[in-house]
């Protein structure tokens, strides 16, 4: 089943959840827009911003806590692998973040948002020494990259 509303009414417009919505939409349209240009370049993309484990394990081992692979643990979060796949999460979060939202207040919510999504893209059970990039893109069917999605979209 899934929920297209909730019954629960919020006091207030919820400013990050939109936010964080029209962000997760505009990478994707970028991410859509570089596969136009070739799948080498999404590809690109996606490795730069998507969490690589060993360099995350490379820089935590290093103490380099403000660099670019820690930032992919926040980064990644905003990275899609499919159509399905982007609005299945942003309705998601627009039916439940918006009360999560209205209860944390904004900056508690937007900090539980970033934390959860860093911690899972951080999990244990990823390999901290494998090479390959950790978003939640794939090359499955339904992915910007997958050969069925382009050939549908020319």
């Amino acid at each position: 089943m899934i929920p297209l509303r909730d019954a629960n009414p919020t006091r207030r417009l919820p400013i990050v959840t939109i936010a964080l919505i029209a962000a997760c939409f505009a990478v994707w349209a970028y991410e859509v827009g570089l596969l136009a240009t070739g799948a080498d370049a999404l590809d690109a993309f996606v490795t730069k911003w998507g969490v690589v484990p060993s360099e995350v394990s490379a820089a935590l081992d290093h103490g380099d806590f403000a660099s670019t692979p820690i930032a992919t643990l926040f980064t990644s979060q905003f990275l899609h692998g499919g159509w399905l796949h982007i609005l299945g999460n942003m309705l998601y979060l627009w039916i439940f973040g918006n009360n999560v939202e209205d209860e944390f207040g904004r900056l508690r919510f937007l900090a539980f948002y970033l934390a959860g999504g860093a911690r899972r893209s951080a999990h244990p059970g990823r390999s901290p020494r494998s090479s390959a990039p950790t978003s939640s893109c794939t090359r499955g069917r339904g992915s910007p990259r997958s050969s069925s999605w382009a050939s549908s979209t020319s």
